[in-house]
């Protein structure tokens, strides 16, 4: 007798148990395809938004240059720059770059190299970039090909504060010299200003 009720026990417990397996299986099975339904959606979710993210940070980045070149291009065309640029006058050249530097706040400097890429003028001035030979440079390299503005690649900075930059050459076409624009990047401004 206590072997048949351990079995008859054993049986409901058994019985009980396969009737909570089998109803809980399907459970499982569909928790575990909901959870992989929301994983995909997740990603997919997040995939979506880091591409309108970065669409929307280059068209920014690049209507922040276009207003940049033409910014340059409409300064490099100022006469009272242009005569000064002809007849040598340092100190006013670096007053139209500090005005320009002043009133672009993402701008970090700027300069105006001559047709063989020696710098003529910048502001802020930095006397130890002076006469040095910056043909070599991209932004010159590139701006003198076909004597159009031209978007530079990041380079590392001849003066102080050394760090990476890129630069917005805009060719003086008239007087044959060129003139260099350089925001810095890395500083965050530059970003922060196409950004807002």
């Amino acid at each position: 007798m206590v072997k048949f009720t351990e079995w008859v026990l054993n049986a409901k417990f058994r019985i009980v148990l396969i009737g909570l397996l089998i109803p809980s299986i399907p459970l499982l099975l569909l928790a575990g395809i909901l959870y992989l339904m929301f994983l995909h959606n997740t990603v997919e979710l997040l995939t979506n938004n880091i591409d309108m993210t970065v669409s929307n940070v280059v068209e920014r980045v690049e209507t922040g240059l276009s207003r940049d070149i033409a910014m340059a291009q409409a300064f490099a065309t100022r006469p009272h720059l242009l005569m000064m640029i002809q007849q040598g006058n340092l100190d006013e050249m670096k007053m139209h770059l500090k005005h320009l530097v002043d009133h672009l706040e993402h701008m970090d400097r700027t300069g105006i190299f001559n047709t063989q890429g020696i710098q003529i003028a910048n502001y802020p001035f930095t006397p130890e970039t002076m006469g040095l030979d910056f043909s070599r440079r991209d932004y010159f390299l590139g701006a003198t090909k076909y004597w159009e503005p031209y978007v530079s690649d990041f380079f590392l900075r001849a003066g102080e504060p050394r760090r990476y930059v890129f630069a917005i050459a805009v060719p003086l076409q008239k007087w044959s010299r060129l003139l260099n624009s350089e925001p810095s990047v890395p500083r965050g401004n530059v970003l922060s200003a196409h950004l807002k």
